[in-house]
């Protein structure tokens, strides 16, 4: 028997990885776990019918020939699958991996591998079902496009890749609805949800590590909870940490850990990997611990000290600003700065005195005393005085939000009260589209 498997509590990506693997491979067995996500059980509350599946639990181990493993690779993650790995380390069942996560020291090998760095698994299936001349009805394209949509954010996650995206345009072609898609990727949340989320809020404890606001909450389960990240995502955007990392405890003492980032340089996928039994994606990441074995204050104080030990490293202003800088003094007169402008190619300059900000001054303030005639005039009566700065071992990140909001075209780079350099927009676009930019 050929069966095709995933991990426990399986999100969309997981399941349409399943189906997928079922269709490239004809006659195989799709298996689900016990456990599934609540999003994926309501999607099989309505489709169950049409895309029938078979429990973990009901699968005869010692049947199995050949095991098609989907979106996972880690050994502690396949623990229902225990016994087939078993004999496979036997050279009794031959074992092939479709995967998108990064690599682990738990991870199982074989001599069928495609990993590959796209941002949901799905892609990889849908790709090669495409190859093979496969065509999706609209309800198995929108499952599909469901898992690659619930994995990349709607195409918004960093991960995600213009495979995922071609992807999708050819699953829409073949009739996936978005409109369907929509009534599961925006659910609302449960009571249980709802309670959890509001007992989160202000309970945060954030700890910054190299710049970076990580904020950390440990919650006693008083009730069953379904869909704990979706909760952490909600708390964590109401918050506005760069990561969040909760351990919530069961009556039973299980710690389940969920984390979230939504900064690059902060990888909770292999944090929570080096942490407890778990791992995910870089955004998006779960774990689990036993009370008896760590306390979550423990765990919490564990996690602190990974970060600290290797801290992330987010790109700083120093890093793309240009020093040293062209500066004009407040007495030069207008036309001289006009002609400077036109001759350094420059929109504007800051204004200093004795190796001080003072202000800074564009062209368009040249451009206004042109039409007024008044050229004549030193750049002092002229210039803005109110003038934004910011530090040199300050995030891009920063710097981003400073010039979106205030609108303004550069920041003078300041230290000690002395300019060092100057970081613009065209900078900033410069290095998030690279020279197209």
């Amino acid at each position: 028997m050929h069966i095709v498997v995933s991990h426990p509590n399986a999100d969309l990506d997981a399941f349409a990885s399943v189906i997928a693997a079922s269709r490239l491979y004809p006659g195989s067995v799709p298996v689900r776990s016990v456990m599934l996500s609540p999003v994926v059980r309501a999607f099989l509350a309505l489709h169950k019918d049409r895309f029938p599946t078979t429990r973990s639990d009901e699968v005869d181990a010692e049947s199995v020939t050949r095991m098609t493993v989907v979106d996972v690779r880690v050994r502690g993650r396949l623990k229902e699958q225990a016994a087939v790995l078993e004999r496979m380390d036997r050279g009794e069942v031959a074992v092939e991996i479709f995967d998108h996560h990064p690599a682990t020291s738990d991870d199982i090998h074989c001599a069928a591998e495609v990993v590959e760095p796209v941002g949901a698994c799905v892609t990889l299936l849908v790709e090669r079902l495409r190859a093979a001349g496969h065509c999706p009805d609209p309800v198995e394209a929108t499952l599909y496009a469901l898992g690659i949509y619930a994995d990349t954010g709607s195409l918004a996650f960093t991960g995600t890749t213009g495979r995922d995206a071609a992807a999708v345009a050819w699953l829409l072609e073949q009739g996936a609805d978005l409109r369907l898609m929509g009534r599961y990727l925006h659910r609302d949340l449960s009571p249980e949800q709802r309670r959890t989320m509001v007992s989160l809020l202000g309970t945060i404890e954030t700890t910054e590590v190299s710049g970076i606001e990580i904020g950390t909450v440990i919650h006693p389960l008083t009730e069953k909870v379904n869909g704990l990240g979706e909760v952490v995502s909600r708390v964590q955007n109401i918050e506005g940490v760069d990561a969040l990392v909760g351990f919530f405890v069961s009556r039973g003492g299980r710690i389940d850990i969920i984390a979230r980032s939504r900064v690059a340089w902060v990888d909770v996928g292999d944090l929570l990997g080096r942490l407890a039994d778990g791992g995910g994606h870089a955004a998006a990441a779960a774990a689990r611990a036993r009370a008896e074995e760590s306390s979550p204050e423990a765990l919490r104080e564990r996690l602190l000290t990974l970060l600290n030990a290797d801290p992330p490293r987010p790109r700083r202003v120093e890093d793309l600003m240009t020093s040293p800088v062209r500066c004009v003094h407040p007495d030069l007169p207008l036309h001289a700065l006009r002609d400077n402008l036109a001759e350094w190619r420059h929109t504007g300059v800051p204004v200093s005195s004795d190796g001080r900000l003072v202000g800074v001054i564009s062209r368009r303030d040249v451009e206004k005393a042109e039409r007024d005639d008044a050229l004549d005039e030193p750049v002092g009566g002229r210039m803005s005085t109110h003038v934004h700065s910011i530090g040199p071992e300050d995030a891009l990140e920063q710097a981003l939000e400073l010039i979106t909001t205030r609108d303004v075209g550069r920041l003078p780079v300041v230290r000690d009260g002395a300019i060092i350099g100057i970081l613009t927009r065209t900078d900033l676009l410069r290095c998030m589209y690279g020279k197209a930019g």
